[in-house]
Formats: C-alpha cells, sequence, structure tokens
C-alpha cells in the first residue's frame, strides 16, 4: 500500500484520489491514516469509543474558511488513526454505524402508522412508482434501507425534530424525526 503524506491516505491507485499527487512512499504501520470526516460532536464520541478500545487517534479540525474567518470554530474534524489499527477502526465505525441504523429504523417503524407526507408529493410518487399506496412503499422503501442516519436538527419550525436520511435502493427518504413526516424523497 502506498501513502500520501499531503493527505494521509492510504491507496492501491497510481495517484492520490484527494489531491492527485504522484509521490508516494510505502506505508509505515506508524503512519496516522486519514480515517473520516465528520462533524466535531462526531468525532468527539468516535475518540471517547477509540479510547477506550485502545485505538490511538487524532482529530484535526476541518471546514471551510468561513467560519474561522468569522473566528468561530470549524463545524468539522477529520479523524487520524495509525495504519497499524485502520482496519480495526474501520470496523468498529462499520458496526457503530449498522448499530444507529437499526435503532434510527426502529423508532421510525415503530411509529409507522403515524408517517405521512405532502399530497403534492404523495401524487409524484404515485406517479413515479405507479403505486396508490405510497406510503407502503416508503414504509418498505424504510425496513430495507441500507443506511439511516440523523442528519442533524431541523432549524426551519418549530419542535426539535431531526432529519433522517433514509438510503434505500434506487431513493433516498428524509424523515421528519419528530413529526415523521416524508419530507422529500430523491431517486438515484
Amino acid at each position: 500500500m502506498k501513502y500520501c503524506e499531503n493527505c494521509h491516505i492510504v491507496t492501491d491507485f497510481p495517484r492520490c484520489p484527494a489531491c492527485g499527487a504522484k509521490v508516494f512512499r510505502e506505508v509505515r504501520e506508524e503512519d496516522f491514516c486519514l480515517l473520516l470526516e465528520r462533524t466535531a460532536s462526531d468525532c468527539a464520541v468516535l475518540k471517547e469509543i477509540f479510547e477506550e478500545e485502545n485505538i490511538p487517534c487524532v482529530a484535526m479540525p476541518s471546514g471551510n474558511g468561513f467560519r474561522s474567518s468569522l473566528g468561530l470554530r470549524l463545524e468539522n474534524e477529520k479523524l487520524f488513526v495509525p495504519y497499524a489499527q485502520l482496519e480495526q477502526a474501520k470496523e468498529l465505525v462499520r458496526t457503530l454505524a449498522a448499530r444507529e441504523t437499526e435503532r434510527l429504523r426502529g423508532q421510525i417503524l415503530q411509529h409507522a402508522d403515524a408517517l405521512h407526507m405532502a399530497p403534492r408529493l404523495a401524487r409524484k410518487l404515485a406517479k413515479k412508482w405507479k403505486a396508490e399506496d405510497v406510503l407502503n412503499v416508503c414504509k418498505e422503501k424504510i425496513a430495507s434501507a441500507r443506511r439511516i442516519e440523523d442528519g442533524g436538527r431541523r432549524l426551519d419550525g418549530p419542535g426539535s425534530g431531526h432529519f433522517l436520511f433514509c438510503y434505500a435502493d434506487g431513493a433516498t427518504l428524509c424523515v421528519d424525526s419528530e413529526s415523521l413526516e416524508i419530507l422529500s424523497v430523491t431517486f438515484s
């Protein structure tokens, strides 16, 4: 495996997938490698979990420069782990994501009878899916989604709902966690 010293990425490609550099060296066990970039709060949770699992990690602030020009913290962090523990850290992240998906799926499906959507969206979906009971199709998509994640708190209205993104085959559904309104469906 090759290591890009600019981006701290491990790759088999002839060029770095992030910066395009051709200058590589063989990766060493102690090289800190980019694992992921997430919100600072997500990284804080992961750092605690990695500490419990004895996986050393380093976080570096990341994001656009606008926030720093205002004297604000950058919204994201990049998390780095030694190459020797990279696969262990990736597996741990996958396990945590799968657990979170099942928790959110259960939260939505427990109250599946409360799922609803705007009439305009229902008409659009009925036409696209050629189905009369689009809510049932949405429930099936949520039940079979390969990943469900919390996209953060809604700031556009009353309540404290979160955007839940359900990534299913052929479609991504956005559901309000509080009202259980299906806000949008995008097709892939």
